[in-house]
């Protein structure tokens, strides 16, 4: 009540959001009155929480924001398999997802784009994702029916290259 310290007292440590684990459940407190564990976050970026609880006292939360790790894979997101008629741009973008090992989206990631087979045109060469990790590129297919095949590339990323195919078709 004076506000020092108290000695022995038991304090209980319960992640209770986002993950993670606590070093110990449990720790008693010291001759200033402090008790410790170490948090270590959990895998999955965002708000995280551990509470500490004295028997008789109001918990105490201890919040953390944990962000993703280094970009580890860069995975598929949609746009593969289109048809649209030669000379027209496809009705939706390619798109692809740079995540971390855990599977978090990494965003700032350059991605490199190519048309590797076929007539077409891509709206950039490069794109970097956004903050869900995602990056995307028109195509524009050329005035040649036919497949076209278009790489997605990430510098390290396991799963890169992707390919995605459209096929232009006669008006």
């Amino acid at each position: 009540a004076d506000g020092r310290g108290v000695r022995g007292v038991a304090v209980e440590w319960t992640v209770t959001a986002g993950g993670g684990t606590v070093s110990a459940g449990s720790s008693t407190s010291d001759a200033a009155g402090e008790a410790r564990t170490r948090w270590t976050l959990g895998t999955h970026a965002g708000s995280q929480t551990v509470t500490a609880s004295v028997q008789g006292l109001a918990p105490l939360r201890f919040a953390a924001t944990a962000t993703a790790g280094a970009a580890a894979k860069l995975e598929k997101g949609g746009g593969d398999g289109q048809r649209a008629a030669v000379g027209s741009p496809l009705p939706d973008s390619l798109v692809v997802t740079v995540v971390d090992a855990h599977g978090n989206p990494v965003a700032g990631q350059a991605v490199a784009w190519r048309v590797a087979a076929g007539a077409a045109t891509l709206g950039a060469v490069q794109t970097a994702t956004d903050v869900s990790g995602t990056a995307r590129v028109r195509l524009t297919l050329g005035a040649v029916a036919g497949e076209v095949v278009v790489e997605a590339a990430g510098a390290g990323l396991a799963g890169s290259p992707l390919t995605f195919r459209a096929r232009g078709t006669r008006r």
